[in-house]
């Protein structure tokens, strides 16, 4: 939502892209407690801004990384509720889609190791969590090559 309120699409509509890397939001929705189909909605919405506009421009969505908290929010879900709800529609809706969030909850159990080592806090990855991160879109990119 607040990247179509505050213009955020609008502004990289201006740039022209050829390819775009769009993370879904759901972090900020799980911790905002927004409803999953007004998650849903907001992702249909930022895809057909861009499609209709850029009607060349491949779009890539991406889920984000796995994070600390199980805690349920205010209307009684969990981040892993948000994550299974977009992961659901988004593959419903036909979009490329490369799931971090599982691709990066694999690595960690290959492992055995805690995601807690790739966060800087409870969310954002580190620098070695970021490298998990750009080593999967890569082999994602690379695997696909002509597809997207």
């Amino acid at each position: 939502e607040d990247l179509l309120k505050k213009g955020k699409v609008d502004q990289l509509i201006r740039k022209k892209p050829d390819f775009i890397i769009f993370e879904t939001c759901i972090i900020n929705n799980y911790r905002q407690s927004s409803p999953l189909a007004d998650t849903n909605d907001y992702i249909d919405q930022i895809i057909n801004k861009i499609s209709r506009t850029l009607p060349n421009t491949e779009i890539l969505i991406i889920s984000p990384n796995p994070i600390r908290s199980l805690t349920k929010n205010k209307i009684g879900l969990t981040y892993e509720d948000y994550q299974m709800a977009t992961k659901r529609h988004i593959e419903q809706e036909g979009y490329h889609y490369v799931n971090i969030h599982k691709e990066m909850n694999k690595y960690l159990e290959n492992r055995n190791e805690n995601i807690s080592y790739y966060l800087a806090d409870d969310i954002h990855p580190n620098d070695h969590g970021y490298n998990i991160w750009y080593q999967i879109l890569l082999n994602y990119i690379l695997n696909q090559s002509g597809q997207i």
